[in-house]
Order: structure tokens, then C-alpha cells, then sequence
């Protein structure tokens, strides 16, 4: 059963496939994206339709600083010490 598509994506784009299995990305959404010649796009399909995602030139700057604030380097020096008290244990 297919999943519902908001109205907007129905009316889309149209692009053509070709023999070499390739398409072009509209240019209104390569200048909205930032994408380039050179760009690289994942394909993720899922429930009978494609979805195209941009991969950052530089993934890890993209996520730089993304967690900021969680505490995650806190958590893991408190695990890692859990960790070794239990080693130190046995």
C-alpha cells in the first residue's frame, strides 16, 4: 500500500531516465540544495518511490557541533569509569 505523498511533492518535477541510467536534478533544486557538478546524492528507496539525499562535501563538519550540549563526552567518561571499576573488580 502506498504511503501518503504531501500534495506538493504529486506535482513535481518530471525527469527522464537514460540509457546509462542517468537524470538531471532540476536547476531551481540544485541552486535551493547548493549541489554542483561533482555533488553526490544517496539514493534511499522505501515504499515503491526513490528518495535522493545530499551528502556534504565534508560529512564530519556537517555534523560538528550537532550534539552540543548533550553531555555525550560527560556520559562517556562516566561509562568508561563504570567500565574499569568493574574490571578492577573481577
Amino acid at each position: 500500500m502506498p504511503t501518503a505523498v504531501p500534495r506538493a511533492r504529486e506535482r513535481g518535477d518530471v525527469t527522464t531516465i537514460s540509457s546509462r541510467g542517468q537524470t538531471v536534478v532540476p536547476s531551481h533544486l540544485r541552486e535551493r540544495l547548493g549541489l554542483h557538478r561533482g555533488a553526490k546524492l544517496r539514493w534511499i528507496e522505501g515504499a515503491g518511490s526513490l528518495i535522493a539525499i545530499p551528502v556534504p562535501p565534508d560529512p564530519i563538519a556537517a555534523v560538528a557541533g550537532k550534539y552540543r550540549g548533550e553531555g555525550l563526552l560527560d556520559r562517556l567518561l562516566a561509562a568508561r569509569r563504570h567500565e574499569r571499576d568493574r574490571e578492577a573488580r573481577r
